[in-house]
């Protein structure tokens, strides 16, 4: 199986715009609107990690806005 970066119509090979796309998880039956032929699409994302802050004690703002000293 071939992962594509767009929503393109395995048939026509016609993209979807990124605001058109079947971005929700599980997969999804879509017509393409150039040839009309129905084909199934399902997102799949790959975990990169966790993004961390501490959140400052004293006033209550992440370390990248807090203006504490």
């Amino acid at each position: 199986m071939e992962l594509l970066k767009t929503q393109t119509c395995p048939y026509c090979a016609n993209e979807v715009e990124d605001a058109y796309a079947q971005w929700e998880d599980d997969s999804h039956i879509v017509e393409c609107e150039a040839c009309g032929i129905e084909y199934r699409v399902q997102p799949i994302y790959e975990f990169k990690g966790f993004e961390i802050q501490k959140l400052c004690v004293s006033c209550g703002e992440f370390d990248d806005d807090c203006c504490c000293e």
